[in-house]
């Protein structure tokens, strides 16, 4: 019996390993993958249907994230869609595409809307290209309003503090002095909350993510003089950050109430909280910040989303009123939407 070299058998147990992962890469070609279809709600919008629209998106992301399931997002029954709930999906469609791939391809996919104006909508926030679609249209007719891509990064503060106004608006808006500084400072403002707390190490968080990320998004209507701004994060949001940053204020106000406070209490607690301990010279007042510019502006309002606290601040007409309350169905991370309506803030060029 002739014996084998030591070489010859190398040459032979490579060709085994390489014949082995050949037939692995056919059975698994081979393979016809089974996608979950889910539905998109007829009515997509986390102000007017918030509950199913929020449900709709955390079973998605626990299905691809923890299931480690291949999903399909169905677009067929929905009709209308609020930008809020399309940048909140957009975001979780970025997260699961990055965190959930099978031979090297994501295991969520997707199909175009039924609805035209659906379907536009989300081309101008870039949607299809998470998903690695083409473009359904060749190009898009503006007209008077668009909403502006969607842009994501995990940069520190210092690094995107000085884009912020160029990422927003910056083509087609120009602002009175008062009102470009007021926005600047809020969305510095959320920024700084992304950098230093919302992702957090000594929380953990039941989904995966992808620590510091941040979602950025606007919408500018020229007919009606308005402009809308939004933000997202994946975090472990205000109401689990705010007792860890300003325990003795919760604190106090625990005892007095005899109870521990609520998501929508801590929300909107956080917007009172002005004062900041920040010597930066970007840096203003906390999170009281966030208002100035809907205060300066003839109507408007922002929203704040985090935990199952909902804060909503509006203002028309010089007057103001605050709203607050909890869900059954919290946010995986804080949302930020500002909107603002007025002729002499807001000017385009």
């Amino acid at each position: 019996m002739k014996h084998l070299s030591s070489e010859d058998k190398q040459r032979l147990t490579r060709h085994a390993e390489l014949s082995f992962k050949r037939r692995r890469r056919k059975e698994h070609k081979s393979r016809q993958i089974v996608y979950d279809p889910a539905h998109v709600p007829n009515s997509f919008d986390l102000l007017d249907n918030y509950e199913e629209s929020i449900c709709f998106i955390n079973q998605l992301a626990r299905k691809v994230l923890i299931d480690h399931a291949f999903v399909k997002i169905d677009f067929g029954n929905c009709i209308s869609m609020g930008a809020d709930a399309a940048l909140v999906l957009a975001a979780e469609v970025d997260r699961c595409v990055a965190l959930r791939t099978y031979l090297n391809k994501p295991k969520l996919h997707g199909t175009y809307p039924k609805n035209k104006s659906v379907r536009r909508f989300l081309q101008g926030l870039g949607f299809y290209k998470l998903l690695g679609l083409k473009e359904p249209e060749s190009s898009i007719n503006l007209q008077n309003r668009h909403f502006i891509q969607m842009r994501t990064g995990v940069r520190a503060k210092g690094q995107i503090i000085d884009e912020l106004e160029k990422m927003v608006f910056s083509d087609v808006v120009r602002f009175d002095r008062q009102a470009e500084r007021a926005l600047f400072r809020g969305l510095s403002e959320a920024m700084t909350n992304v950098t230093r707390h919302a992702y957090d190490a000594e929380f953990r968080q039941s989904l995966p993510v992808r620590r510091g990320q941040w979602w950025m998004a606007g919408y500018w209507n020229r007919d009606r003089h308005e402009i809308m701004a939004f933000m997202y994060d994946q975090g472990v949001g205000i109401p689990a950050t705010l007792p860890k940053t300003h325990n003795a204020q919760v604190g106090i106000i625990g005892k007095i109430r005899g109870r521990k406070m609520s998501d929508a209490e801590l929300v909107e607690l956080s917007m009172r909280l002005g004062e900041t301990r920040s010597t930066e010279p970007q840096h203003g007042k906390g999170m009281a910040d966030l208002k100035r510019l809907v205060e300066l502006a003839h109507e408007g309002h922002l929203r704040i989303l985090s935990g199952a606290g909902r804060y909503l601040y509006a203002r028309k007409d010089n007057t103001s009123h605050e709203h607050s309350d909890d869900s059954d169905n919290p946010v995986n991370g804080t949302f930020i939407e500002w909107r603002v309506r007025d002729r002499e803030l807001i000017r385009w060029q």
